[in-house]
């Protein structure tokens, strides 16, 4: 059956189009086209007729009543007077005549092949006065364009189903969930893939717009400034990034946590200290009264004694944090109260906080709380301890899809966790909005 099987599965072109106008008009069956083309006759007819148009008829006066041409009617309309002429013969009788029944003009080709009127003798001659259909090849490739384009935009689904994914994600995205948070917690309910559910929300078809959306900003080219060469005191000689490296490639089964201070106002005295157990994005915040090491290394004092030496070092057996000035004595974090050694700490390289990467990342959860700029004097241990819970329990999709809280509690269980204030939040409940804070109720003291 000629080349068939060479152009099985291809869209038809606009050559092909031109090519099945010329055969119809020769008055060749679909078998003997889709021969010439290697195409399926199938394929060729539901081309013909989803691509034909419909030609009216011009020929409308004596003949768009059954009754014309032995109608004898005169003056029906009333309005003209003296008028002698046959009613028929006037176009506005169809009008006011009660016994108007309108001719249906039907071609012997509309319902059965070849559907169209191409090669038909009295279209060629220009006879027939019937409604024609006809396929152009220029219309046809018109008309598949248009349909191509159509295809492809908009979402595949019915207005039940986007409803019914507006109403799962709008509220939780006004509770300032991220969308990868919202659809691990509910893919069973969203009959969408994940990146489906991204682009559904990018062109605010369920009603979320990109500005609702803290990622999708667009940020600022960063202005590099020059790296200033910094004398490394001699505290911590042995604790460089450098010796870090070396200490990880020699120890990879030891976890590794990062550490860091973040801050509000410039005027502000409270800090949060912030400590994260890389691999589970676990991320304990302490509340400081103040940014100095007294502070910091009581932070840090206050967890051990909540969780006991061996639990911490258990849970944080390796920090690595930057240069910041409360974290300049290695000695008095690594060590406890008793001389007992508890940790062990190093230190990113100067202007190098992509080193600590993970941290950095997991602190914008603290910033869609509590905005850059913001405040930090109304915080109070209940208010921390609250917004860690709410950050700990938003699922991740480098955890494939879990959240840090729940990988925490299978490992170190329940009871450990809620020493240092940790609880799972419901994953619908998860709030990362200031809302969260302004309407904070007291809650027991977080450590």
């Amino acid at each position: 059956m000629g080349n068939r099987k060479e152009t099985k599965w291809k869209h038809l072109t606009e050559d092909d189009r031109a090519r099945i106008a010329a055969l119809l008009s020769e008055g060749h069956r679909f078998s003997h086209i889709g021969e010439i083309l290697g195409k399926d006759p199938t394929t060729i007819a539901k081309e013909v007729k989803a691509r034909r148009y419909k030609k009216e008829s011009s020929y409308e006066s004596e003949h768009s009543c059954i009754k014309a041409s032995k109608c004898l009617r005169r003056n029906i309309c009333l309005d003209r007077t003296g008028c002698i002429s046959l009613c028929r013969k006037c176009p506005w009788c169809t009008r006011h005549c009660k016994d108007f029944v309108p001719f249906i003009y039907e071609c012997c080709r509309e319902n059965k092949a070849p559907y169209v009127c191409n090669g038909c003798e009295k279209h060629i001659y220009g006879r027939c006065r019937r409604e024609q259909y006809l396929y152009r090849s220029r219309h046809a490739q018109k008309h598949y364009r248009s349909v191509l384009i159509e295809s492809r935009m908009g979402p595949d689904r019915t207005e039940d189903e986007m409803a019914q994914i507006a109403e799962i994600a709008g509220p939780l995205v006004d509770n300032g969930q991220p969308l990868f948070h919202i659809y691990e917690n509910h893919a069973h309910e969203l009959p969408i893939s994940v990146r489906t559910f991204y682009r559904y929300v990018d062109a605010g078809y369920i009603g979320i717009k990109n500005i609702d959306l803290r990622r999708v900003v667009r940020y600022r080219k960063r202005k590099h400034k020059a790296v200033r060469v910094r004398s490394m005191p001699e505290l911590k000689i042995g604790h460089t990034y450098d010796k870090f490296l070396e200490f990880a490639a020699e120890n990879p089964e030891v976890p590794i946590s990062e550490m860091d201070i973040v801050e509000g106002k410039k005027s502000d005295k409270k800090k949060l200290l912030t400590l994260m157990r890389r691999d589970l994005r676990l991320m304990v915040i302490m509340l400081l009264p103040y940014k100095t090491k007294e502070c910091a290394v009581s932070a840090i004092n206050t967890i051990e004694e909540a969780l006991g030496t061996e639990m911490f070092e258990e849970l944080f057996p390796v920090i690595l944090t930057d240069n910041d000035s409360p974290f300049a004595n290695p000695k008095e974090f690594e060590v406890n109260e008793d001389g007992a050694v508890r940790t062990k700490l190093f230190y990113c390289e100067p202007n190098r906080s992509d080193q600590k990467g993970a941290l950095e990342k997991n602190h914008e959860f603290i910033r869609y709380i509590i905005p850059r700029g913001k405040t930090f004097s109304t915080l109070t241990e209940e208010k921390v301890s609250l917004m860690m819970n709410h950050i700990n329990s938003t699922a991740r999709p480098d955890l494939k899809g879990e959240c840090p809280m729940a990988l925490a509690l299978q490992m170190f269980g329940g009871e450990t966790l809620a020493k240092i204030g940790m609880k799972l939040i419901p994953a619908d409940e998860v709030c990362l909005t200031a809302r969260l804070i302004r309407q904070a109720s007291p809650a027991p003291k977080s450590i």
